[in-house]
């Protein structure tokens, strides 16, 4: 067992933002097409290398070509070295896709709140850590468009490092009332001699970002400068969209939308973009310890408080307080919160941190639980911990961390926005039925016509999201047992897979009842028709025997009647009054049987 705890480990963190193909489509129209996309994977800045780099290790362990409508690929983004439209990596480039490097900047004091409990920690000096990022860009075979920020530092096995990973995290999920860690103010905001500021801030260039402005100000300049290559900046322009709004307009007043759409209170909206996280902790100390074996003999962890400071209800941690702790328990107190995105970590007990360390993958419980890596997952991030890794060694200089991992995020994330946008558009799909009638109270009134209508609306809508979702999602392609397992144990934790088969079997019961509706609707119709071609042929009927009557009349001893005519009565007894109040008699017997019908 590796027990150097005085070694550092390695954090490969990728943020990953997704822009829906209806929001680009929306904007650019026919232009954004799959052959304009594919144009770029030639020339675009480093592409051809990144792809090369890549793919083959995607290939490695997928096989991708089983997805025979899926057709998606890696783009580059500029790199920190180069200059714009540059052809090839410089000559003294030895950290591949290199964007940028920062230092990510905590403020000596971090606060949180939890179950109405005030926390604080005194770091006593700024906290910095340097870090490399990596970005670049993932086209969707349906249009949509993912921008990856990769983020690798490295840390140390203290107790204001894992505070600063936790805050880290906190700024992409902010939960436990961490919002100002995001939101706060900077060095510059605050007043002379200050104590502490409470924003998480990047260094980049010698200038200051909270960190999702840093994320924003990247985003949209690179992708202006992919617009520019695709010749597509005219024509945002022209629909309003300016490099400045890009944040806004593709990422944020699209969601909002949606979520208003769907009865949510926008003052309760996320106020953050679409956005999925995979953290890869490179630590064999680490490792060790999330080791079967290892996890078993946990015990003894009561949950820790610190000190009480102005009232009952406010907790300062202090450095006395952590020391008590012991290195080991705050070992795993850190392990169980940060892969639950818990920052109070140090409130858990026995179980909850036992709980907490229980991977995914290597499953529990399931045969040898020896592997070389060992996963965990949320609904909205997934972590892998290794000591070593050959594959994130070959990928890290382009990606910034594993390829078979990033495949596994990516692949999920795609199928959990298409059940997402699945789940809307049938939403909007039952509204719109409502509205041809389709409800309890106005169903009975839908003419055969109208039936029609709503069901070839209907089947409009599934050929649709045949094209715009079905033929778009991942299934289970990898090749080995492993990944194999591990894919699906993610796809079950985010459960895409039972929400598309919920929303598959609601959609298959309204196909039902509309066709139902469709076949009463016709049926009905064609009783009304019924009746009314036996009122005209009564009324024929009636005509018929008045014309015979009539003829009757003329009849006399030298020519009398013969025939059908002897049994007729003479025209004088049916006369117009009485075959008048004979058919409105028959009519109105017509509508009272029709009546009784329907009701």
């Amino acid at each position: 067992m590796n027990n150097d705890r005085t070694q550092p480990g390695h954090l490969h963190l990728t943020l990953s933002l997704l822009v829906e193909h209806r929001a680009l489509e929306a904007a650019f129209g026919e232009q954004w097409s799959i052959e304009r996309r594919r144009a770029i994977l030639d020339d675009y800045q480093d592409t051809r290398a990144l792809a090369d780099a890549i793919e083959p290790l995607f290939s490695d362990v997928a096989d991708r070509k089983r997805h025979l409508f899926i057709d998606d690929f890696l783009v580059d983004t500029p790199n920190r070295e180069r200059t714009k439209g540059a052809g090839t990596a410089p000559a003294n480039s030895t950290s591949g896709n290199l964007n940028d490097e920062v230092v990510i900047v905590f403020p000596r004091r971090i606060r949180w709140k939890t179950e109405g409990d005030d926390f604080s920690l005194e770091f006593g000096h700024e906290l910095r850590l340097a870090a490399n990022c990596r970005m670049f860009w993932f086209v969707h075979s349906n249009g949509s468009l993912s921008y990856h920020v990769s983020i690798d530092l490295e840390y140390r096995h203290h107790h204001q490092h894992y505070f600063a990973l936790s805050a880290l995290q906190k700024l992409i999920y902010p939960t436990e009332d961490t919002r100002e860690l995001a939101r706060g103010k900077l060095p510059e905001d605050s007043p002379p001699n200050a104590a502490h500021y409470d924003a998480v801030r990047v260094e980049s260039h010698e200038n200051g970002y909270r960190f999702w402005d840093y994320i924003e100000r990247k985003f949209e300049a690179h992708l202006a400068d992919l617009l520019e290559t695709l010749k597509l900046t005219e024509r945002a322009r022209g629909q309003g969209l300016y490099a400045s709004q890009f944040w806004q307009k593709l990422l944020l007043e699209r969601r909002l939308a949606e979520y208003v759409e769907a009865g949510g209170d926008p003052r309760r909206a996320d106020e953050l973009p679409e956005r999925r996280l995979v953290v890869l902790l490179r630590d064999p100390y680490f490792f060790q310890l999330l080791q079967a074996e290892a996890r078993a003999k946990l015990t003894g962890f009561e949950g820790c408080f610190g000190g009480r400071t102005r009232d009952d209800r406010s907790y300062e941690i202090s450095t006395t307080d952590l020391e008590l702790i012991g290195a080991h328990a705050l070992d795993y107190y850190f392990l169980s919160g940060y892969f639950q995105n818990i920052i109070d970590f140090l409130r858990q007990d026995t179980s909850e941190v036992k709980d907490g360390t229980d991977p995914i993958y290597p499953v529990i419980g399931q045969g040898d639980q020896t592997s070389h890596f060992v996963i965990y997952a949320s609904s909205t991030s997934i972590f892998e911990v290794v000591s070593s890794s050959r594959s994130l060694e070959a990928a890290h200089d382009y990606i910034g961390t594993c390829p078979y991992l990033f495949l596994v995020h990516i692949m999920s994330f795609h199928n959990e926005v298409l059940v997402r946008a699945f789940e809307r558009d049938v939403g909007k799909l039952v509204r719109a039925m409502e509205r041809r009638g389709l409800t309890p109270e106005r169903f009975k009134s839908i003419r055969a016509v109208q039936a029609r209508e709503v069901l070839d609306e209907f089947q409009r809508y599934k050929l649709t999201l045949f094209h715009e979702t079905k033929k778009h999602t991942y299934f289970n392609i990898f090749r080995y047992d492993t990944e194999r397992a591990f894919y699906d144990e993610v796809e079950k934790v985010r459960g895409t897979k039972p929400r598309s088969a919920y929303w598959e079997e609601i959609l298959d019961r309204l196909a039902q009842t509309v066709a139902d509706v469709r076949d009463a609707a016709r049926n009905d119709d064609g009783e009304r028709l019924n009746r009314l071609v036996s009122a005209v042929a009564l009324l024929g009927a009636f005509q018929f025997v008045f014309a015979v009557a009539s003829i009757k009349k003329e009849c006399t001893q030298e020519h009398p009647c013969s025939g059908i005519l002897e049994l007729l009565p003479n025209a004088d007894v049916i006369n117009s009054d009485g075959l008048i109040l004979l058919l409105l008699g028959t009519l109105g017997a017509i509508v009272w049987f029709g009546w009784r019908r329907r009701t």
